[in-house]
């Protein structure tokens, strides 16, 4: 699951995201936050116009990452001089004496997406892409989330297509052991 999770997206021991929980029991909030940590952005959209936080990404398939972004969206860091330093991925608001309803918050609640990626190795920028399954305020008792599988481009400075890698079916593999016997 996302909380607590430290994220380590190229081996070299060293976190790029770090997800933590951003639960607000007052104001009747719960979610799962992400933050990057100096050498890393991840791709948001603001919050409200008072720079009060923003939203991890929730993109498609095969959106390429790393390359011009729409008005909508910015790169974000841990050490933004504003509240976009850090991005909700999912959560839910319960409207205090409106009774049951419940508002989801983020752009993973209830669904699969990827969320977008730079950070530093060495003094060079890489993109990368980590595919997060979002859960509902159904799973409050188990992790609000899960990192399905990431992955970031190793030549510096190039963009990387979001796309989700196979898992090869029953068939390919009989199939493949059948003419690896033959």
């Amino acid at each position: 699951g996302l909380q607590g999770l430290q994220l380590d997206l190229n081996g070299d021991g060293q976190a790029e995201v770090r997800f933590y929980s951003a639960s607000e029991p007052g104001a009747g909030y719960f979610g799962t936050a992400a933050s990057g940590v100096a050498t890393a952005r991840l791709l948001v959209t603001p919050q409200g116009p008072f720079d009060i936080g923003s939203y991890l990404v929730g993109l498609t398939d095969r959106y390429s990452i790393g390359g011009p972004l729409p008005d909508s969206m910015l790169w974000a860091a841990a050490d933004a001089p504003n509240g976009y330093g850090w991005a909700i991925v999912l959560g839910a608001w319960l409207p205090q004496g409106l009774g049951d309803p419940i508002m989801p918050d983020g752009h993973f609640y209830g669904t699969t997406a990827f969320a977008g990626i730079q950070f530093q190795i060495g003094s060079d920028w890489h993109n990368g892409w980590m595919r997060i399954r979002g859960g509902t305020y159904e799973d409050a008792l188990a992790p609000p989330g899960w990192i399905l599988d990431w992955a970031y481009e190793t030549r510096a400075g190039v963009p990387i297509l979001a796309v989700a890698v196979p898992e090869p079916s029953t068939w390919a593999l009989l199939v493949g052991g059948g003419v690896l016997m033959v």
